[in-house]
């Protein structure tokens, strides 16, 4: 039955417990604003904060929300934070860097930047100084040497090639490059035109037969025709084998071959004339210096003679001396002169001896003086022996005899006794 008393509310239903709150993710670029404010207070030797705990107990969700058994929570070790490790390298991506890391590594490539300039900078101050070179003043040397010893034989050859001009004047480069090179030019030019044209078809008068067919022009027709000497002769052949309209080009190829001929036998006659009075003026200059340096090699042997003529002049009271004296200066002019009258044996004897005395008077002189100093020394003791006394014989020397009286002392003393 009813009842007058209000109904009674009817408790709400216990509210669920409240569900652990997800840790928050913190948003993109956390990190690099963040994080030198962290890393000063790890500069400072502040500890790091304490990683904050997850809520709740520590259990796990599964992926249906609910808490996983504790006997099902895996466990995890304890692993202590390691320090970031800034990368060694230039592939990195700044991005995955905190602040502190990537100021780190700015100032790590600033300072190797530096040094890489640095090293640059000498690197091409280096480059830019002129390298060393050991071998240098030997290469140099030797370039020089090399040098010189061109233009020796550059000057040798041109010697040599004006020499034989004026003595075999034919036999020159100068002949040979100015005369016999146009000549033969000149000759084959000639060829070449004569094979570049037809000779002509002549027959006879008489029955018609072909006296000279034509033909192709050869190279031994030209020489046919350069054969004649007589120009008449030289043209009736040219008309005859290339008829009257080509015969004088023909003709003008040996114009020009008789001209270079002509100009050659001109030359080689000059340079006869002019080799001949070459050769005189040669033989003169030649035989005038040797003149000249025959007296100036006789003056040096007067010179010598006079300031050593205790040495070089014979004694007089000695025969033999005197005859040595002539023997030598005759030999030797006479070897100078090229030995007239000896046979080649007898040259290479007397070459041979005069190169030895030659070679060994210095020595010889120098034994001379060293024997004249010991006669001396022997002379001076020699003197010393003849001017003593010989002693008594008994072996105790020799009294020293009174000094002898003058004749005043005597009277003097002959007085006194009285």
């Amino acid at each position: 039955m009813p009842s007058d008393a209000p109904p009674v509310a009817e408790a709400p239903p216990a509210a669920p417990a409240a569900a652990p709150e997800a840790p928050v993710t913190p948003p993109a670029g956390f990190e690099d604003a963040f994080g030198a404010l962290e890393a000063m207070g790890r500069e400072d030797g502040t500890p790091a904060p304490p990683e904050t705990p997850p809520p709740g107990d520590g259990r796990v969700r599964g992926p249906d929300g609910k808490f996983l058994p504790k006997e099902k929570t895996p466990e995890k070790p304890v692993e202590k934070p390691k320090p970031a490790e800034v990368p060694n390298g230039d592939d990195i991506d700044p991005s995955k860097l905190k602040t502190s890391e990537l100021a780190k590594h700015y100032h790590a490539l600033k300072a190797k930047e530096k040094a890489w300039l640095k090293e640059r900078e000498e690197l091409s101050k280096k480059a830019s100084e002129p390298r060393e070179w050991p071998e240098k003043k030997t290469y140099e040397e030797q370039v020089a040497e090399r040098d010189k010893k061109i233009e020796e034989y550059n000057k040798k050859v041109t010697q040599y090639e004006t020499e034989l001009q004026f003595t075999n004047f034919t036999k020159s480069q100068h002949y040979q490059d100015n005369y016999v090179k146009p000549y033969n030019e000149a000759w084959l030019s000639g060829q070449k035109k004569v094979e570049s044209i037809k000779v002509v078809e002549r027959k006879s008068e008489e029955d018609g037969s072909v006296l000279q067919q034509a033909r192709k022009g050869t190279a031994a027709d030209f020489d046919a025709i350069m054969s004649i000497f007589d120009d008449d002769a030289a043209a009736e052949k040219a008309m005859e084998l290339f008829g009257q309209a080509k015969a004088p080009m023909v003709l003008y190829h040996r114009e020009q071959v008789m001209e270079k001929q002509s100009r050659a036998n001109a030359a080689i006659k000059e340079y006869q004339e002019k080799g001949a009075q070459w050769e005189k003026d040669r033989r003169e200059q030649a035989e005038k210096h040797s003149k000249g340096f025959e007296d100036k090699v006789t003056s040096y042997i007067k010179a010598g003679q006079e300031k050593y003529a205790r040495i070089f002049t014979p004694d007089s009271s000695d025969p033999k001396e005197k005859e040595l004296f002539d023997f030598g200066e005759n030999f030797v002019n006479k070897m100078v002169k090229g030995g007239e009258g000896m046979t080649d044996e007898q040259k290479m004897a007397g070459y041979g001896a005069m190169r030895l005395k030659a070679m060994r008077a210095d020595m010889l002189m120098y034994k001379t003086g060293k024997l004249a100093k010991r006669v001396k020394e022997l002379e001076a003791e020699l003197a010393k022996f003849k001017s003593s006394v010989p002693g008594n014989g008994d072996g105790k020397g020799r009294e020293i005899p009174a000094e002898e009286e003058t004749p005043e002392q005597k009277l003097w003393k002959m007085g006194k006794e009285r």
